[in-house]
């Protein structure tokens, strides 16, 4: 039996000031000393530890209607020590610049100068410096026309390593979209071109970041990520990694009401690209004891990761990604073996309130939002030394004309085109469709769709067909129901490919405050292979608000999946179900209950998972404020039961000062562990 006992003490001193100096000129400084203590016994060894964290910072910003300009600084000295082995201090020092101009009538510049420097005290194990230069402008000549240049040049010295690397790129966009005859034709185009040129000198190993430009973003909420379809997040790539980019938090999500799932998320290059390494940047800081919480599974994939249920292959699982500061910004560094890819994403889980609880110094723990995310492929300094260039083209355009009066009917046609070189690598789609719009009378409608998509491919040409149709019924206001079928028929290099489904969607409201859903369908698919696949699905759910204390929620998914023929000619089946109920109930404004009940039943094994749980805040008005929180999770998969108990007092002693105490007690139980934890926790605030 092993026997673990911990004591910590954290202290965190902050001081700023934000002043206008005249109308236009803002100056914000601040300095933050931050030392945590920890004393571990394990059995009969001890050890102790301690992080000092000091990081001060100061800009100066110049801010009119028709220019910006600012200079600032920031660094991060962190000292380890740990009894029996040495001292260690990390530094990062940035140094910025940035200048923007805003004419009317003219293209709006920004130019932005950073220089970055990494090292340790001793300059022994790091010293590294990257200097950076980025322009952009953009010009709206008409309402239609938007044009956007960008221009990065780095300049990445490691001076231990001994190599240097100067890269250069550049990329332009042309976006177009505007609508002729009364609206009757829609036209949309956009063309994106880039060049990047690298230089490299060595005297020595080592290795290269060199970045790549993925042409979107990807993004969805999803326990299957094997067959997850990501849908496009644009943001995830615009090159902020200060704001976030709207998806859902990686902190704690809110008890009855947060989503849960795995977050899936990713880059898609469209043509197959060597990668391996993600940043995954978030808008904030995080302690150790969070930053190593998460655990990410990389996937990668050659499908379009928007469409269907492409199929994902696992690549690797980094159990806790290294987290470090740069350039004013916080980001996870993901590395994983070299994998050519069209898309590649990473799924981590949430944080969990167990997780937080551990580290009660961490504020805001439901707010951790991801920002940005970055693709490189690390090469040798070897492999790269002297010069190389890479040129990449996307253009696509999408037309929707109105072809007749009497009847709603529309084409749509679209086309996309990418060349990369000096690979020489060539892919476009060409598809033309027709979509027909009826209204039969005020309760039935309907829509049918045919189309033809013309793919070149470094595996050959394509030729799809596709076909849809769908009828919508709504008898009454509350009641509808829909039923879709959609096929699609595709053949290269002489052999075939067939998909239908057929689905039906029905939607109630059975009474104020009573909502109901069910849909069932099936899919049949025939491969290039001749293998035979079968898959149906149910869904069925249910949201019940009594009142304005109480709403719950039920939800059921069925799923079932036969595989046959192909290679092995052997018959093959999958089978999954999963059903969770979730309540909440606030009978007053202090008083907050919750509990969820969840079973997935996969191939005859069945795995329940229970949570419930209480927050009351009896006096949440007063200066001094008491909160009881109470939760507790079961799993029958590995028998763990997780209890956490926390009592918490938040005084405001005065107008400048908060007083906040906490008591976490904390159980885990499973098959192969137990864990009992008891944090006390006093923070104590002075405001200036």
């Amino acid at each position: 039996m092993t026997k673990n006992k911990s004591d910590n003490f954290n202290q965190r001193y902050s001081l700023s000031l934000d002043k206008s100096l005249f109308p236009t000129l803002r100056l914000v400084t601040s300095g933050i000393f931050e030392k945590d203590m920890s004393w571990i016994t394990t059995n009969d060894s001890k050890s102790d530890t301690s992080v000092t964290t000091l990081r001060p910072s100061v800009d100066l910003t110049l801010n009119t209607l028709l220019y910006t300009a600012g200079i600032g600084y920031n660094r991060r000295d962190e000292t380890s020590k740990t009894s029996g082995t040495p001292d260690s201090t990390a530094i990062n020092e940035d140094f910025h610049a940035l200048f923007g101009w805003r004419p009317v009538g003219l293209p709006k510049v920004d130019l932005l100068l950073t220089r970055s420097n990494t090292f340790d005290a001793s300059r022994l194990l790091r010293d590294s410096t990257n200097d950076r230069v980025l322009l952009s402008m953009r010009y709206l000549p008409l309402k239609s026309l938007d044009l956007k240049y960008q221009g990065v040049y780095s300049d990445a010295t490691d001076r231990l390593q001994g190599f240097e690397s100067r890269e250069l790129t550049n990329s332009g966009r042309f976006t177009y979209s505007d609508q002729f005859f009364k609206q009757r034709l829609l036209v949309n185009t956009t063309y994106n071109v880039t060049r990047q040129d690298t230089k490299t000198f060595t005297t020595g190993a080592g290795e290269i970041p060199i970045q790549l430009f993925p042409f979107n973003g990807l993004y969805a909420p999803s326990d299957t990520p094997a067959v997850a379809a990501l849908a496009s997040f644009p943001a995830l790539i615009n090159g902020d990694a200060a704001t976030s980019a709207g998806i859902d938090s990686l902190g704690v999500p809110t008890p009855g009401n947060g989503e849960t799932r795995p977050r899936n998320i990713g880059v898609d290059f469209v043509n197959p690209t060597e990668v391996n390494t993600l940043f995954v940047f978030v808008d904030r800081d995080l302690p150790p004891g969070i930053a190593n919480f998460f655990s990410w599974d990389v996937y990668t994939t050659s499908e379009d990761p928007g469409s269907g249920n492409p199929e994902w292959t696992l690549v690797k699982t980094i159990a806790a990604a290294p987290f470090t500061p740069f350039l004013n910004s916080f980001r996870f560094q993901i590395d994983f073996p070299n994998v050519t890819a069209r898309a590649v994403k990473v799924v981590v889980t949430p944080l969990t309130p167990v997780a937080a609880a551990l580290t009660p110094t961490f504020q805001n723990p439901d707010r951790i939002f991801v920002t940005e995310v970055q693709a490189y492929i690390r090469k040798s300094a070897n492999e790269v030394k002297g010069d190389a260039g890479r040129t990449s083209h996307i253009y696509n355009m999408d037309v929707k004309a109105r072809l007749l009066d009497v009847l709603a009917l529309y084409y749509d046609g679209s086309f996309f085109f990418t060349r990369t070189s000096p690979s020489s690598t060539t892919r476009y789609t060409l598809s033309n469709g027709l979509h027909l719009d009826h209204t039969f009378n005020d309760m039935i409608s309907g829509s049918s769709r045919v189309a033809r998509e013309d793919d070149e491919e470094p595996d050959g040409h394509r030729v799809s067909y596709l076909y849809s149709a769908s009828l919508k019924a709504v008898p009454v206001k509350t009641l509808s129901h829909t039923l879709i079928y959609s096929g699609r028929n595709e053949a290269i290099s002489g052999k075939t490919k067939n998909t239908n489904s057929l689905t039906l969607y029905n939607y109630a409201e059975l009474y104020k405050g009573l909502n109901l859903n069910l849909s069932g369908g099936a899919t049949f698919v025939t491969t290039e292979t001749g293998v035979k696949e079968e898959n149906y699905n149910v869904v069925f759910g249910a949201n019940i608000v009594p009142n304005k204390t109480l709403s719950m929620n039920v939800n059921y998914t069925f799923n079932k999946t036969n595989t046959t023929g192909g290679l092995t000619s052997q018959a093959t089946g999958l089978f999954q179900q999963r059903a969770e109920l979730n309540a909440t109930f606030r009978p007053f404004a202090t008083l907050y209950l919750f509990a969820s009940l969840g079973m997935v039943d996969q191939d005859s094994k069945t795995d329940t998972l229970m949570n419930y749980g209480a927050n009351w805040s009896p006096f949440p008005d007063g200066t001094i404020q008491f909160n009881f929180s109470y939760n507790e999770s079961l799993r029958t998969q590995d028998n763990s039961k997780i209890r956490l108990i926390t009592p918490s007092l938040s005084w405001k002693v005065t107008s400048y000062s908060l007083l906040d105490v906490a008591y976490a007690f904390t159980t885990s139980d499973s098959i192969t562990q137990t864990v009992d934890s008891k944090i006390f926790n006093v923070n104590y605030k002075i405001f200036f």
